[in-house]
């Protein structure tokens, strides 16, 4: 959880007081991490075996995991303040246009999606999910680079 922690450290303003919806949250860890400063979190995964296995479920009072397709989220228009996507853009392959349409509709105007990644395959599909948003007029996109992971912020208007 090392990484995640810088990542977090780099974002924590943004969390403070916020509700966040994590989507294909895997093992949790940006769940679990953004919890210290996070109103309230969900974390959604297609399964939660993971989950499961790390016995993590009903652990943290403000975080709570459901099973859910990001490609089709069960929650209201403009329900969180953050949508975040931690080491998990290819593993959403063909659905992640249908994903980030879908984190931009619970997404509150105002609010911010988030992508994080750590893995060069994942750093290089960012960067072309970034220049995209760019040209989008509904939203501010912001790029930090730390080498080791870098993260995008896309600023719903």
């Amino acid at each position: 959880m090392r990484r995640v922690s810088k990542i977090i450290e780099e974002i924590h303003n943004l969390l403070v007081d916020k509700t966040v919806l994590e989507v294909a949250c895997g093992d949790s860890e940006f769940s679990l991490v953004s919890s210290k400063y996070a109103k309230s979190v969900i974390g959604i995964d297609l399964s939660l075996n993971r989950i499961r296995k790390r016995d993590l479920e009903n652990t943290y009072e403000n975080v709570v995991f459901k099973e859910m397709d990001a490609a089709n989220l069960k929650f209201e228009d403009e329900y969180f303040d953050i949508t975040a996507c931690y080491n998990a853009i290819c593993h959403l392959g063909e659905k992640i246009n249908k994903v980030i349409e879908e984190m931009q509709r619970v997404t509150k105007k105002g609010g911010y999606l988030i992508f994080m990644c750590t893995w060069k395959m994942e750093k290089a599909r960012l960067l072309n999910l970034l220049l995209d948003y760019k040209q989008n007029e509904n939203v501010e996109a912001y790029n930090i680079d730390k080498g080791e992971y870098k993260i995008a912020l896309i600023e719903k208007m």
